[in-house]
């Protein structure tokens, strides 16, 4: 009996203590120039539960503030429920110079809160803020110098209580003109007999990419704990060259909704104008984080869909699949003997044709000697030593905005022949080019690669020595 009245007791003090450290929290508010508390600001909180109060026609207790969730046209969504922001808004989140920022928000009303009856905001200065609010002033848009700034956003409820949020950004200074950066997104497969090593991958890139004026900077994903190249690395670049296995870590990790950093480093990139070559293993999965077939439609907001849409340009893609039967041809995955181009002209510039890829399938010193992709070669005939890549997506561009640049020349599953597998969109610039291929190239035939980036890089302002 003692032990049920003590702990009758204890309970009670706490539940006096949490309500008492409740209310005290609901009574914090902003001042002018370092918001402290609501009465400094000339907000009083109200909704004492009379008849006259905001909330008498309410069922539930007023005094909590809305949900704010603001959106913006280069970071993911954030939302804020409490007074306070999170001392993790505090850290400011490095993005590219050359940002042009468009942010709106709005205000929910809270579990047994009330809605949001106006909002004010600050940008850097946050003198006057919370003096005022007005239920139209829902958006802001600004293109940030260089250094370190804040957006404040304040939403007050129809009983005065407010919530806060503030995103701080670090505008990294971004010349895009120092090297080219190639990214080894290319970790999970080590070891297996079929898949390159980290040494094969890079002597294939530094193929690729040697003899220019700029110099060539490798970011090995696996060297760098998992992680994508920072803004920092990036905003140096002049062409990025990035290749990713299928469920590629970096790749995903920049892409990844609720999750990481809430601005896509690649995105980014594009936007301020920086070169992107992309090819891999099943990418557009892994970026828009869906299966195959998709579709993007002007509707997708997440950041990974919008990328594939808004700069690759692809607005519907499927791919070959794994079916390695070839008893049934009509199902065969491994289909893509190579690449040939399609000779369209691209807008806004000369017309542009690139080379013809095949896979490597046979060695240097010809059959039986194993290429860089032997799996399901015919090996009855000598003579006849063709076999397919699997898994090669078939593109379709969004709305006309990029060009063909390569149909599918195939092997036995004549059901994909000609389907585009690299789509290519110019500005006519050095800047903002880029070109996708629906298929690792590390695979293709070296001096067959080595021809398409002959005519690529300098398509992106890139020059020989």
């Amino acid at each position: 009996m003692l032990g049920t009245r003590c702990s009758t007791a204890i309970r009670t003090t706490l539940l006096i203590a949490t309500l008492t450290a409740l209310v005290a929290s609901l009574l914090v508010g902003c001042d002018r120039a370092n918001p402290t508390s609501p009465e400094a600001a000339g907000i009083m909180p109200v909704g004492s539960g009379s008849d006259d109060s905001p909330d008498a026609d309410h069922d539930c207790m007023p005094g909590l503030p809305p949900k704010l969730v603001i959106s913006s046209s280069a970071f993911r969504t954030f939302t804020f429920r409490d007074q306070w922001w999170d001392p993790r808004y505090d850290i400011a989140t490095p993005i590219f110079e050359g940002e042009h920022l468009e942010f709106s928000w709005i205000g929910f009303a809270a579990c047994c809160g009330l809605p949001a009856a106006g909002y004010d905001f600050a940008w850097d200065d946050t003198t006057g803020w919370c003096q005022s609010f007005d239920i139209e002033e829902t958006s802001f848009a600004v293109s940030p110098t260089v250094g370190d700034h804040s957006l404040y956003v304040a939403a007050i409820s129809e009983d005065g209580y407010i919530t806060r949020g503030r995103i701080r950004v670090d505008v990294v200074e971004a010349p895009l003109d120092e090297y080219i950066l190639v990214v080894d997104d290319w970790t999970q497969w080590e070891g297996i007999p079929n898949r390159p090593s980290d040494i094969d991958r890079d002597d294939f890139y530094e193929t690729l990419t040697d003899g220019y004026t700029r110099d060539v900077v490798q970011w090995d994903v696996a060297g760098h704990e998992g992680t994508p190249p920072d803004v920092e690395t990036m905003a140096r670049a002049s062409t990025v060259i990035w290749y990713a296995e299928q469920d590629a870590i970096a790749l995903g990790q920049v892409f990844q909704e609720f999750a990481g950093s809430a601005y896509a480093v690649l995105a980014g990139y594009a936007r301020v104008g920086g070169n992107i070559i992309l090819d891999g293993h099943e990418v557009l999965s892994t970026i828009a984080g869906r299966s195959y077939p998709m579709t993007l439609a002007a509707s997708d907001t997440l950041s990974g869909p919008a990328f594939v849409r808004d700069h690759l340009h692809i607005g519907s893609a499927d791919y070959t699949g794994y079916q390695a039967n070839k008893t049934v041809p009509w199902n065969y995955g491994y289909c893509l003997y190579g690449a040939v181009p399609t000779g369209t002209g691209v807008r806004g510039t000369a017309e542009i044709e690139l080379e013809p890829m095949h896979i490597d399938s046979v060695g240097v010193g010809g059959w039986p000697e194993p290429g860089k992709w032997w799996p399901y070669t015919i090996t009855i005939n000598p003579h006849y030593t063709r076999c397919g890549l699997p898994a090669v997506e078939s593109l379709e561009t969004y709305c006309g905005f990029c060009v063909d640049a390569h149909a599918m020349d195939v092997y036995l599953n004549f059901s994909w022949a000609g389907q585009p597998c690299s789509m290519l969109s110019l500005t006519g610039t050095d800047h903002g080019n880029v070109c996708y291929f629906g298929f690792p190239l590390f695979y293709m035939q070296t001096d067959q690669a080595l021809a398409n980036f002959d005519k690529l890089l300098p398509l992106c302002g890139e020059q020989k020595r």
